[in-house]
């Protein structure tokens, strides 16, 4: 409901928490809960684990505690549509409720994810109501920067805790409807390489290189006898699991179990030995078992990936497209743009090639804001049809109108995306007045779609006119580009 007093627009609504097909919550969901999580428990001050003190670190009772009744608030403070010498505060607030025993089992979750671990690296990390130690992991830290960017947050310690930050962190797509990461081969030759050590930015060589220590991919074995016979460029499946789930979004062992099975599947790696115990607890890894006794070694297929995915950046220096680096909107760069946001594997490599820009909200505006149209317009069927449950979506999608718009539109928000000013006049007008009393949820949520597909139009244009030609002309992702016939 949105409630207006004098100069100031809230809007508030309660979300459940969604989960997938096997009962999980969905990965965008965990991470916010997560982030929003360590927000309330800033500043992370040291305690003590057997007369040992740990810096930045929390105690489990507190997490449980703050998790019960968590909030999500977004505050702008922008110049009044109507008078330019005032000004309107607008907030939207969501507000997550759960039991103890469900929180401790998120709070579980954080650890399964890596977001979180014992304060003193013990192994067994089980997540107890009472007693626990915990601090955020590179990973968790990591989400948690991008949180904090994503909601202009601002706190002293902040800087402090980027300090945990160890190495990049590799951002899978995932399927809209299943939430699980994308496994297709093009995205698995690319996290393979990451795994590797080639981050897709030039910054680690050939494979040489990948046997030495990396605080980017793993190190290879240069030979390992098992059996009686000498294995050249091996590593655990240990070693395989714990980057996936320390070094990309896997949400849990499972992922990783799923992603390093398809590098087998794909023969980009080949097992020399096999944990048959675990594999006959787990019937489902057969081709991998993240364990230490589970050895790989590189496929004559994964040499040629890695080999030919550092030289052909090395050639590729410098050279440009000359049909897409003069700029401007062209239909090629549009359809191009469309492709590319169909892709996984593509859509992945242009989200990093955005943030490393300083672009990425362009892309993330683009995102949320297609799926809030989409579900607008299912909602508005639903409305004609008289659909009892429609009143009560459409309501909810409101409060998820003015989360985007204070995210990403509002003028000073923290992703603010560059579109007309008018058309951020008009949103703003819409965003910050009450409902007429001779108009429904229905006319709001229509008019609000309406100007956010506006919007996202323009968003979308700007980045075919923009951010296109960069990606196209970018020597670190020209093999996929040329694979998917973008380039």
């Amino acid at each position: 409901m949105t409630l207006t007093s004098k100069n100031t627009i809230t809007q508030t609504s309660s979300r459940l928490l969604r989960t997938s097909d096997d009962d999980q919550p969905h990965s965008r969901d965990l991470k916010d809960l997560f982030s929003a999580l360590i927000v309330s428990l800033l500043p992370l001050e040291p305690h003590r684990v057997r007369f040992v003190k740990f810096e930045h670190t929390f105690l489990s009772e507190d997490a449980i505690r703050n998790l019960g009744n968590l909030k999500l608030t977004q505050s702008n403070r922008m110049p009044d549509p109507d008078n330019p010498t005032c000004s309107v505060t607008s907030t939207s607030t969501t507000t997550f409720s759960m039991s103890k025993d469900t929180a401790r089992s998120l709070c579980q979750r954080f650890v399964d994810a890596r977001f979180i671990e014992a304060a003193d690296g013990k192994p067994d990390q089980i997540f107890a109501h009472r007693g626990g130690v915990w601090k955020p992991t590179s990973k968790g830290t990591t989400i948690f920067d991008w949180f904090c960017q994503k909601n202009g947050i601002n706190h002293d310690q902040l800087f402090e805790l980027r300090n945990l930050i160890t190495g990049p962190l590799l951002y899978l797509e995932r399927d809209p409807k299943t939430d699980k990461p994308h496994v297709d081969r093009a995205t698995t030759e690319v996290v393979f390489c990451r795994m590797m050590g080639i981050d897709g930015r030039g910054k680690k060589g050939p494979l040489a290189l990948a046997r030495q220590e990396s605080a980017t991919g793993i190190r290879l074995t240069h030979e390992r006898k098992i059996g009686g016979r000498t294995h050249h460029d091996t590593c655990t499946g240990l070693q395989i699991s714990d980057w996936l789930r320390d070094k990309a979004t896997c949400a849990d062992l499972k992922e990783a179990i799923n992603m390093a099975s398809h590098f087998v599947h794909y023969n980009l790696i080949e097992s020399v030995a096999t944990d048959l115990a675990y594999m006959n607890q787990y019937v489902a890894c057969k081709l991998f078992q993240p364990t230490h006794l589970a050895v790989y070694t590189l496929s004559q297929r994964g040499q040629d990936l890695i080999e030919n995915s550092s030289s052909s950046r090395c050639s590729s220096q410098g050279k440009t497209d000359s049909s897409t680096s003069k700029g401007g909107v062209t239909e090629s760069n549009r359809l191009k743009l469309e492709k590319i946001l169909q892709d996984p594997t593509l859509r992945l490599l242009f989200r990093e090639n955005l943030r490393s820009t300083y672009c990425e909200e362009t892309l993330a505006f683009y995102e949320q804001a297609d799926e809030f149209i989409q579900d607008a317009k299912t909602t508005l069927e639903g409305v004609k049809k008289g659909d009892k449950t429609a009143d009560e979506n459409a309501n909810e999608l409101l409060s998820q109108s003015h989360i985007i718009f204070n995210t990403f539109v509002a003028p000073g928000s923290p992703r603010e995306v560059n579109i007309n000013h008018q058309l951020r006049l008009s949103l703003s007008d819409r965003m910050t007045k009450a409902q007429a009393q001779d108009s429904t949820q229905a006319d709001m949520l229509k008019e609000v779609t309406s100007l956010l597909e506006s919007a996202s139009n323009a968003v979308f244009k700007l980045m075919a006119s923009d951010s296109i030609p960069k990606f196209l002309n970018n020597p670190a992702v020209e093999d996929q580009l040329v694979q998917a016939g973008v380039r």
